[in-house]
């Protein structure tokens, strides 16, 4: 066999694999030919088949690769761990790849296994082939074929398994279904982010061709053969390059990669660029005698170009149109001769040719002015003409012709009475300059509104201007209805795209801020098809965040776009806008060190970009406080409030709800820092100030109530806490509605403490309508339904109402799973009590599995001895005692970790000191079990309401936990 033949003379055939690897390919079979020994020639032939052409895999080689390779020994019909191998389906240069199918019985699988040549391998070779075991096994993407197994066969030879992948490549599936040139950007993308996956855990793939990326029947790609993978922090390592033997596919090798020069991810870019160009041309790239890049647009002539551009749905003319211009800047960018010319990664050559797709100037264009005003005038060509029309308008008129100019005049100065007149109302009721004036803003306002009616119906335009204007201070002052009328007055007074996306963005804000996210969202997509660049940038971010609010999974993604914009544009303002929407985003997804991280940055570009004087450095300084505070540092919180409340007072004055909101969250951080007399203080001072800026009914007192009863109920007033949330629950629901997110978390919050305080009729009413409200007004999939359903089972459970209980926790979880996924906080605490209610159906299997899965997440999902992690453990520690492990030292360490949760979680204390005690009990240690029993009883004292069961277990020493 020739295997033999090159095993026997090995030593001989490396110093011609490392000439002939030097070689142009042109030039290889001259050099073979000029060989004496036909045995080497042979030898050098195979090898070379084998690693530095295209491999055995990219065309139809079984009996080739049966004869050069020894197929594994035999390997088929063997057992490889669970694996039956089947027959050969592929070789490389390196290894064979055989099907397999699981034979152990577990369940029925189908894969591929991998298995290092056998009889050609040396000590370089082994670690290659390991390497590339590690390197698959450390990459979880869709598009990426996962390692799923992996060993040595009986002859010591290393193998894996890996996801079977019955597909095509990608060129001929694309031709196959004929698919436009925007379907097969939209896929390529897909494996940009497959790439871009593994650059970020360090691996450059170094040989993307088409037959190593798949797909499959269900159109979904996969990225294959990480066979020559290199990890990018190896630097000055270079096993191919020492050996000769680079194992490349030339047609889609980078300059750099052929010269055995360093590689990058910028590697992988210029393969994917002729990976593109095939894509989009059906050719791969071509280079003049010059050694410039022909254009990609030029390769659509002659007749091949009809099968071409028949292959995508086209003609050959509109195909050449299609590939014209940035898509031939593209690609030339991503295949230019050196690596710092290219994208610097597969996520920047992605991001290009979204740009392109969406009409948005792409980055391998030079930035020049007039190329990024053309792009701007395509998207909006209507509104760039009207806008200018409205401009001149404004002034005086374009119209007027020379024997009108006096009348025009005329008008012009009554145009610009009548906006001086009304502009001259809203002084003062803006944020930024004296919004605490509350009551006589809102008499400017409503005269304003009523002078705008009966003086401007004449001049559109203004009157638009104006009731827009309108619509956000009425929003500022919580009128949120008010707000909508004149927002919905301005659009349809506008006849310009600019205004009309100014009064569209407008009424976005009012119909979100009313608990209508499908309305807003419809507005302010409405809005942004017209908007000027500045406005474009501003509704993109309200996108964002109400695209977090609503629970949509591509809430970062928006914002992280239109961050990557902001910093393109070289915009700090911008750039610091953006990264506080971010940080804001993060924060609601509970991501609470991406959230600080994201607000530091946001508060330094602010400094820099706006002054330290200024009210959104206050703003950041204030957000960042709040996700300092949730990560548990109290002190640096407190720290930031101080500042922020010390410069809004600078800039605002005493009197300014922006003010009340630093204070009110100064005394909530000074309150964790145990001075509760100067916290007490702060907080109502500042509930005080906004019931006298905003007036009783605005939410922001809502809020700030809601705030007051939650601590109230933590320092055990619940009877107060009570109050107080019924209170900020009529506000809320004047304000929003019964059916606004904030309400329906009200409720929950009400029920909650009903349950606590043994009300327990009263809290299921307010729990039952918390969620309906949340299922008719956001919907059965939202988190927040999923919340109230939880808060439902609570109450259920409490009443002895098991089989209801379950139902709500399972509904609960499901729904949080789905909405957030099975590692966010709320879904955490589902599960838990999923648990509870099975450990109360005497379902104690499935409990315990349920509580030990939420007990693994939650150490992740809370920051290190947080009191829900108690929680979390006592329902694991309860059910493990139930099916006869009692382990007391469990229930300690929940006790200490429930004792940081105030009285909100007193009961579960009580529980887990109980629990603690009878494990110890039943270890003999009958005083230690004695003082912690007394621990429950002083717990249990000062509780408002003791449940039955916790009093049956504390009064009867054989109850247990």
């Amino acid at each position: 066999m020739m295997t033999h033949a090159i095993e026997r003379r090995w030593a001989e055939l490396v110093p011609l694999f490392e000439r002939a690897g030097a070689l142009p390919p042109e030039q290889l079979d001259a050099f073979l030919d000029g060989l004496d020994d036909a045995e080497l020639r042979d030898a050098l032939r195979a090898l070379l088949s084998g690693t530095t052409r295209t491999g055995a895999l990219d065309r139809d080689s079984g009996a080739y690769a049966a004869r050069l390779i020894d197929a594994g020994g035999g390997l088929e019909g063997s057992l490889l761990g669970p694996w039956r191998v089947g027959a050969l389906i592929g070789s490389g240069g390196m290894a064979s790849v055989f099907a397999a199918t699981r034979a152990d019985g577990a369940f029925e699988q189908q894969v591929a296994i991998k298995v290092l040549r056998h009889g050609l391998h040396d000590a370089w070779e082994r670690e290659r082939f390991l390497r590339e075991r590690t390197l698959l096994a450390r990459l979880e993407h869709p598009g990426i074929a996962r390692v799923l197994d992996g060993g040595l066969t009986a002859r010591g030879v290393p193998w894996f398994a890996l996801e079977f992948v019955d597909g095509e490549p990608v060129t001929r599936h694309c031709d196959r279904l004929r698919l436009g040139v925007d379907a097969r950007l939209r896929l390529f993308e897909g494996l940009c982010a497959a790439v871009d996956h593994a650059h970020h855990n360090l691996v450059v793939h170094r040989d993307i061709k088409p037959s190593n990326v798949l797909v499959t029947r269900e159109g979904s790609y996969k990225l294959l053969d990480f066979g020559i993978a290199k990890l990018i922090d190896e630097a000055g390592r270079d096993d191919d390059t020492r050996t000769g033997l680079r194992r490349l596919t030339p047609a889609y090798a980078a300059p750099e990669q052929s010269q055995g020069g360093d590689v990058t991810t910028a590697t992988d870019v210029y393969a994917l660029g002729v990976l593109l160009h095939e894509l989009l041309a059906g050719t791969r790239p071509l280079r003049r005698a010059d050694g410039t890049l022909q254009p990609m647009s030029g390769a659509i002539a002659g007749t091949p170009a009809d099968a071409a551009a028949a292959a995508r749905s086209s003609s050959a003319r509109g195909l050449r149109s299609r590939l014209a211009g940035e898509l031939d800047l593209i690609v030339a960018k991503a295949l230019a001769h050196g690596p710092a010319q290219r994208y610097p990664d597969a996520a920047a050559l992605a991001d290009d040719l979204v740009r392109h797709r969406e009409g948005r100037p792409v980055r391998a264009r030079p930035d020049a002015r007039g190329y990024r005003l053309r792009k701007f005038i395509g998207r909006h060509r209507r509104g760039i003409a009207v806008a200018a029309m409205l401009l001149a308008s404004l002034l005086g008129g374009l119209a007027a012709t020379l024997w009108q100019a006096g009348d025009a005049r005329r008008q012009a100065a009554r145009a610009d009475a009548a906006r001086g007149f009304v502009l001259s109302l809203f002084e003062g009721v803006t944020p930024d300059e004296a919004r605490g004036r509350t009551v006589s803003a809102r008499e400017l306002l409503d005269r304003g509104a009523q002078r705008l009616a009966a003086s401007l119906s004449d001049e559109p335009r203004l009157h638009a201007e104006l009731a827009a204007q309108l619509a956000a201070a009425y929003r500022q002052l919580g009128d949120y209805a008010r707000a909508a009328e004149l927002a919905g007055q301005a659009r349809e007074a506008a006849d310009a795209p600019a205004e009309r996306a100014r009064a569209l963005l407008e009424l976005g804000r009012a119909h979100a801020a009313q608990g209508r996210p499908d309305a807003a969202t419809r507005d302010l997509r409405d809005a942004l098809a017209s908007a000027p660049p500045q406005l474009a940038f501003e509704i993109r971010l309200r996108l964002a965040e109400l695209a977090a609010d609503s629970g949509d999974a591509d809430a970062l993604a928006l914002a992280r776009t239109t961050l990557d914009d902001a910093r393109a544009a070289g915009d700090a303002a911008q750039v610091a806008d953006a990264l506080a929407v971010l940080g804001g985003i993060h924060f609601r997804l509970s991501e609470l060190d991406a959230a600080a991280a994201a607000l530091r940055e946001a508060l330094e570009l602010q400094r820099a970009a706006r002054g330290e004087a200024h009210t959104r450095v206050a703003q950041a300084g204030h957000d960042l406080g709040v996700v300092v505070l949730q990560q548990g540092d109290a002190k640096a919180a407190a720290t930031l409030f101080e500042r922020a409340l010390a410069l809004r007072r600078e800039l605002l004055g005493d009197e300014h709800p922006d003010v009340a909101d630093s204070q009110f969250n100064l005394g909530i951080a000074l309150r964790r820092l145990g001075e509760d007399a100067r916290a007490d203080r702060l907080v109502q001072q500042a509930v005080a100030m906004q019931r006298r800026l905003l007036g009783d009914a605005h939410p922001l007192v809502a809020s700030g109530l809601n705030s007051q009863a939650l601590h109230a109920f933590q320092r055990g007033d619940t009877a107060g806490a009570i109050a107080r949330l019924g209170e900020a629950l009529e506000v809320a629901r004047r304000a929003y509605g019964d059916t606004h997110a904030t309400v329906v978390t009200m409720r929950n919050n009400r029920a909650a403490m009903l349950r606590a305080s043994g009300r327990l009729d009263e809290a299921l009413v307010e729990a039952r309508e918390a969620a309906r409200a949340a299922g008719a007004g956001l919907g059965e999939a939202h988190h927040l339904t999923g919340v109230a359903r939880l808060g439902l089972g609570a109450v259920l459970a409490e009443r002895g109402e098991r089989d209801a209980a379950l139902e709500q926790f399972t509904l609960a979880h499901r729904v949080l799973v789905a909405a957030l996924g099975a590692g966010h906080q709320d879904s955490v605490v589902a599960q838990a009590a999923l648990a509870d209610g099975l450990h109360a159906s005497a379902r104690i299997g499935e409990a315990a599995a349920q509580a030990e899965a939420a007990l693994a997440a939650g150490v992740v999902a809370f920051p290190a001895g947080h009191p829900r992690v108690g929680k979390l453990r006592l329902v694991a520690a309860r059910i493990a005692t139930a099916r006869g492990d009692c382990d007391a030292g469990r229930f300690a360490t929940a006790a200490t970790e429930l004792a940081r949760g105030g009285n909100a979680l007193r009961a579960d204390l009580a529980w887990a000191r109980l629990g603690e005690a009878a494990c110890l009990e039943a270890a003999g240690r009958a005083d230690d079990a004695r003082a912690r029993r007394a621990d429950a009883r002083d717990l249990i004292a000062g509780l408002p309401y003791v449940p039955p069961a916790l009093a049956r277990a504390a009064g009867d020493r054989e109850a247990g936990p």
